[in-house]
């Protein structure tokens, strides 16, 4: 005989659940310890992979960069610079520094932000994901860096 647990079990939502920390967005000083997933630079340019760049000061080989974390293709600070940045080009080694705080423009990640908030007044309050996804449409942009969790 089945019981009220076997017939609910298959209908149960499981689905990984991250959380995007203050560690994840933001670093302190100038980024030396940041280990977060940004990898577009502050101009929205995409972030080259370290393992590609080895004609480039610093990559994920350089003995001298083997405990700056350069990982993937995401922002980092090597070489103790100003802020986290990445390589934007191959060829000239071009790069630029990111902003992984979202501290130094305010924009919208989504299109239709502006009509969400207007055709739900509670669109920012109730939305977790408003504060990152619509900051300025939302009112967030002076608000500092954003909060742990969102």
């Amino acid at each position: 005989m089945e019981t009220s647990e076997d017939l609910y079990k298959d209908m149960i939502f499981n689905h990984p659940l991250f959380l995007i920390t203050d560690e994840d967005m933001c670093y302190t000083g100038k980024g030396d310890d940041y280990r977060g997933t940004v990898n577009v630079t502050r101009t929205f340019e995409s972030c080259l992979p370290w393992t590609r760049v080895q004609n480039c000061p610093h990559h994920a080989f350089d003995s001298g960069d083997l405990d700056d974390d350069l990982v993937d293709n995401y922002c980092r600070n090597p070489g103790s610079g100003t802020k986290p940045w990445c390589y934007t080009h191959y060829e000239d080694c071009n790069r630029n520094y990111c902003d992984p705080c979202g501290l130094e423009s305010c924009y919208d990640l989504l299109d239709d932000c502006a009509m969400l908030v207007a055709e739900e007044p509670t669109f920012c309050q109730n939305n977790v994901e408003a504060q990152r996804i619509c900051r300025q449409s939302c009112g967030f942009c002076m608000m500092g860096k954003p909060k742990p969790g969102i």
